[in-house]
């Protein structure tokens, strides 16, 4: 993030600040939800990231669990 700002979005910017209060609060809203919708998509990537490994690795156990032995008694110092 560089916080700058390219000059067709100042201009644009600029021409819906010319309504007054209502505009800058419409422009203050937009960025607003720019700034959001970023934020909620770093979030959203790094979970599907994360959700990803997670299914990786249940698949790697599924495959590992049913070939493990299965104890029918339980160990002493369990109990």
């Amino acid at each position: 993030e560089s916080n700058e700002v390219p000059i067709d979005e100042f201009v644009v910017g600029c021409f819906r600040l010319k309504g007054g209060a209502k505009g800058v609060d419409l422009a203050a809203l937009m960025y607003e939800n720019k700034k959001m919708m970023k934020t909620i998509k770093g979030f959203v990537s790094m979970s599907e990231d994360r959700l990803e490994t997670l299914d990786q690795r249940l698949a790697v156990m599924a495959e590992i669990l049913p070939k493990a032995p299965v104890v029918k008694q339980v160990p002493a110092e369990i109990s």
